[in-house]
């Protein structure tokens, strides 16, 4: 977890690059140079969004089917963490 970063993305893949494992996973509270699909840029203020990425190295997964891994992984999020509730009145 770091308190900020430019994009977890782009940190993570120069941490792959330098041998760290498969698994590791990088959290920044603030994030200022997120990217997106197509070029898109964004910034994430401390608080506002989950900033996070996962180095994977799919072994098992054809290269053709990688593009479906971002899908994926946010399905399994969007199940994972809990509707808010409602606040009480």
């Amino acid at each position: 977890v770091v308190a900020s970063t430019g994009s977890t993305n782009a940190d993570l893949m120069a941490a792959a690059r330098a041998g760290v494992p498969e698994g590791r996973v990088l959290v920044a509270e603030t994030q200022t140079a997120g990217r997106g699909r197509l070029g898109r840029t964004w910034v994430a203020p401390a608080g506002t969004a989950l900033t996070f990425s996962v180095l994977l190295r799919p072994i098992d997964v054809p290269p053709a089917r990688w593009g479906w891994l971002p899908l994926l992984a946010g399905l399994a999020l969007a199940q994972a963490v809990p509707e808010p509730s409602e606040p009480s009145m």
